[in-house]
This record gives structure tokens, C-alpha cells and sequence, in this order.
């Protein structure tokens, strides 16, 4: 093994396994999409675990940032990521809905459905006691 290019990078981006440069993972891929050579940010290997979540928003002033601020304040360690897939205004009511997918993904190991699901039921109770809101 000699010092070439890959192993230069591995060097400089902080990579930790050479095989990663044959990956076509977009999340690797996505890093260094721009050309430019950045710190390396981990990624797990481990499959996703999804939830999704639907609940009345309790006011027009209420924004998807403030369910995102207390998944964040419970949750952050296993989350991955945090999106809205939906909004929802009821024709009749004026109510507006939100659903949001919270992805739950480990660095170090597999998730169980049953350890996810116990997770975010406590998620779920910090959001109607937080945010006021009524889940769907």
C-alpha cells in the first residue's frame, strides 16, 4: 500500500475506511457533491427506523420549528432526521394539521421496533404537554 490519492484524502477528510471511496451511499456521495474536501461527517450503517406523527397545531403561530425544538430536547441522540410530509387544513374547521416523520437511526447498533416505539411514545407525551397540540 502506498500513499495515493485516496489515502491522502482519508488523511486529510478525517475517513476512516478506504472502501468508503467506492460507496455510492448518497450520503457520503452528498458530502462532497460541491468538489470541495470537508471533515468527514459518520453516517451509521444501520437500517432507519420511521415514525410518523399527525397532530392539530394549536394555534396560526405555531411553526413545524417548534415540534422540531423538543424532538431535538428528548430524542436528538437517535434521530437522524426530522421532516414534514404533510399539511392538512381542514375545509370546514379552519384546523390546521401537520404530520411529520421523525427517523430514528443508531451509529453503533441496530434499533428494535419495541425500543423505538418506547422512545417515541415519550416523544409523543413531550409534544402534547409542550406544545399543546392534539395528535391525530
Amino acid at each position: 500500500f502506498g500513499i495515493g490519492l485516496e489515502r491522502l484524502a482519508m488523511i486529510f477528510c478525517q475517513i476512516p475506511d478506504i472502501r468508503i471511496f467506492w460507496s455510492q451511499d448518497r450520503r457520503f456521495l452528498d458530502q462532497y457533491a460541491d468538489g470541495e474536501l470537508n471533515v468527514f461527517k459518520p453516517f451509521s450503517k444501520y437500517p432507519p427506523v420511521y415514525k410518523d406523527v399527525s397532530f392539530w397545531t394549536p394555534s396560526e403561530e405555531f411553526t413545524a420549528n417548534d415540534f422540531f425544538v423538543v424532538v431535538r430536547e428528548h430524542v436528538q441522540e437517535i434521530v437522524e432526521c426530522v421532516e414534514v410530509v404533510d399539511e392538512f387544513t381542514h375545509p370546514k374547521t379552519g384546523k390546521h394539521s401537520l404530520c411529520c416523520r421523525v427517523t430514528y437511526r443508531s451509529l453503533e447498533r441496530n434499533l428494535t421496533h419495541d425500543e423505538v416505539n418506547s422512545i417515541h411514545n415519550k416523544l409523543l407525551e413531550a409534544v402534547v404537554d409542550e406544545l399543546q397540540v392534539e395528535l391525530r
